[in-house]
């Protein structure tokens, strides 16, 4: 609508009815202004809910089977040969351990093959333990034969060319399993792959077993007679026997092979050396004599009996050389022996150079000590069938670790079945002793008791701002040493916005007296209180003034006492945050259990926040229907005071015509005239 001008009166009709407008719209910015309020009151309540999940989440974490007082940490004196990771069912315990080798799998490198060379169709096929690996391959570069191989199954085999000279290559080809019983065996078309590729060839050495009997026993250097015992594990060689044990026929020696010998030792007590004291002088009984009727008794003889001691038992002699190689070059004397009870293996590398192996010669010098042998054979690892690898960069072997003088096998790196609890990860070998020690895992204990007191003291002051009675009182917010300029305006934004919430007065209480009640521990009245442990209200000390802030219910934390308690009593601290007090497996009593149940009444669905919401979303969208229904009232009343003025602009031009037209015509008159 355009401007209206009245003769005679400077007045703009839009204006007019824009300050009409104005006065009508009040009430609309008073609607929108409560419901920015309403919204603001939703955004708050959104956001306490959420410090309160999150103090929740941390008072969960703290009790149940999730908590952290059960977990244990295994720490290694080699971690770069060693490592070990424990579970919460591991003991707290010390362990000595030796890793002695670790697990390999097999890695056979080929020779210098031609940058041309070509692979001839065929079935390849490779044994990894028991599983198998087949390739029916039509025949193409050794690339494309290394990349079809690995399509087959990566877990288990997997082959690799690698470029080592300008005109030449090499084929890898590696066992991803490790552990003797994974050894890889070339089988079909494969064999001669091998052979042609130089990846394998003949075998050259020969193995072979002793047989433990009575008639392959043969004296050494001095009679048996009586000396040894076969069993039917094996046979007993007592003290003092000389024996020799010969294969069945002198073995040719190949670098690589092994001898495996197994035997325990029986540790021999002393009293079994130890024999009675020779007996005494014996001295006739002399009889009385009567005559005529008189008796007399012989009083006998009486004398002074020597002392007569037991024989000593001879002196301990003792000589861990039992076990010797017999082979062309001599006889020479294998590692020492442990006292182990328990049965013991033994492996010892052999050389090509020592010529063929005739016998296995055994000397037990020691009184004290039986020697068992079960098994005595030599082997090459190396050796897969009637093939062996030219150029191998890795066997085929086990884990073998000593733990506590005893030797322990296994085909993996990983071993999780030894120790209860506990999962090992062996990285290298090494002579040098391992100490790993397993205990609690204090740190991670510590750092979710110091994010419980973080969330708890976070929760705390929320509500103590909300809540506050004097809304231009800034301490609360001053206190906060941590807050940015963004969260210190919108906390003092805040003072007093719940001030007469009564329920949220009660929660902060409630959580103040949960904190500071005692509960049952296995430690008894040596840690009933949250203060015991370190965490408290006032674990800084206090000074000559009152500190407003400990007044308003923060936890504090002494983390000297903190980590003595922890270090000294975790079963207790677990007590303290849950505990199941009358034996029907569920958790009834502690810190964490009593303030999640607290807490459980604010945060769950149809609690008292949700409610809270839901209650402003009503709110809302009652509010919005008011402001929409105040809008339409707006454009009605506006449309009708533009029609008004309309219709009166109308008729001023209407006037004003008709003006114009008299005063046209008296114009015309005076000029007739």
């Amino acid at each position: 609508m355009s401007d209206i001008k009245i003769p005679g009166v400077n007045s703009d009709t839009t204006l007019m009815v824009e300050k009409l407008m104005e006065v009508e719209r009040i009430p609309l910015k008073k609607l929108e202004s409560d419901l920015d309020q309403i919204k603001e009151s939703k955004q708050v309540w959104q956001s306490l809910g959420r410090t309160t999940g999150e103090l929740q989440s941390a008072t969960k974490s703290l009790y149940g089977f999730q908590n952290p007082f059960s977990e244990h940490i295994a720490t290694s004196s080699k971690p770069d040969i060693l490592t070990a990771s424990a579970s919460r069912n591991a003991i707290v315990e010390d362990i000595e351990l030796f890793v002695k080798q670790k697990a390999s799998g097999d890695r056979f490198l080929s020779k210098d093959l031609p940058r041309d060379f070509r692979v001839p169709a065929g079935t390849y096929s490779f044994l990894i333990g028991d599983e198998e690996v087949s390739l029916r391959y039509r025949g193409g570069k050794l690339e494309d034969f290394a990349r079809r191989l690995n399509e087959k199954d990566e877990t288990l085999l997997r082959a690799s060319v690698i470029r080592n000279r300008a005109d030449s290559q090499v084929l890898l080809v590696e066992s991803m399993k490790t552990g003797l019983s994974n050894s890889l065996f070339f089988q079909e078309d494969a064999i001669q792959f091998g052979l042609d590729s130089g990846l394998i060839r003949q075998a050259k050495g020969e193995s072979g077993e002793i047989s433990i009997s009575a008639s392959n026993t043969k004296d050494w250097e001095k009679e048996n007679n009586g000396k040894f015992q076969i069993t039917d594990g094996g046979i007993v060689v007592k003290s003092g026997a000389s024996l020799a044990l010969p294969f069945n026929a002198p073995l040719k020696i190949e670098d690589g092979a092994v001898l495996e010998i197994e035997y325990s030792v029986n540790l021999i007590s002393e009293d079994e050396y130890k024999t009675a004291p020779p007996p005494g002088p014996s001295v006739p009984e002399v009889p009385g004599i009567t005559y005529r009727g008189i008796t007399v008794e012989s009083s006998g003889y009486s004398f002074a009996e020597p002392e007569i001691r037991s024989p000593e038992p001879p002196p301990h002699i003792n000589d861990m050389n039992v076990f010797f190689s017999n082979t062309e070059k001599g006889i020479n004397p294998l590692p020492e022996i442990q006292d182990n009870e328990t049965r013991t293996k033994v492996t010892v590398p052999l050389s090509a150079s020592d010529g063929s192996f005739q016998s296995l010669n055994i000397r037990n010098n020691n009184n004290y000590r039986e020697i068992t042998l079960y098994s005595a054979k030599i082997s090459n690892p190396s050796r897969r069938g009637d093939y062996e690898p030219v150029n191998p960069l890795d066997r085929a072997s086990d884990a073998v670790l000593e733990m506590n003088g005893i030797e322990v096998v296994r085909d993996s790196n990983t071993i999780d079945d030894l120790v209860t609890g506990l999962t090992l990860n062996v990285h290298s070998s090494g002579d040098e002793k391992i100490d790993l020690k397993i205990e609690p895992d204090t740190e991670l204990a510590k750092d979710q008791l110091i994010n419980f007191v973080y969330r708890y003291n976070e929760l705390i002051t929320r509500l103590a701002i909300l809540t506050n009675s004097d809304s231009t009182n800034t301490a609360i917010v001053d206190e906060k040493e941590n807050y940015s300029d963004d969260e210190r305006e919108e906390a003092i934004s805040q003072l007093g916005m719940f001030r007469g919430e009564y329920s949220l007065v009660r929660l902060k209480n409630a959580m103040q007296t949960i904190v500071s009640s005692p509960y049952e521990t296995i430690a008894g009245p040596e840690l009933t209180l949250l203060k015991q442990l370190g965490i408290s209200t006032n674990e800084t000390g206090s000074g000559a003034a009152t500190d407003m802030s400990r007044l308003r219910g923060y936890l504090e934390i002494n983390e000297e006492t903190l980590d003595q308690a922890l270090k000294e009593n975790q079963g207790a601290i677990r007590d303290l945050f849950g505990m199941d007090t009358d034996g029907d497996l569920i958790i009834d009593s502690g810190i964490a259990k009593k303030l999640d149940e607290q807490l459980t009444a604010y945060t769950q669905t149809g609690g008292f926040y949700s409610t809270k919401i839901s209650r402003i979303d009503y709110d809302i969208e009652n509010k919005n229907d008011d402001i929409s229904d105040y809008k339409d009232r707006l454009a009605s009343y506006e449309e009708s005071l533009k029609r008004k003025y309309g219709n009166m602009e109308a008729m001023l031009n209407q006037l004003e015509a008709s003006g114009n037209s008299i005063d046209n015509f008296n114009n015309q008159n005076s000029n007739n005239n």
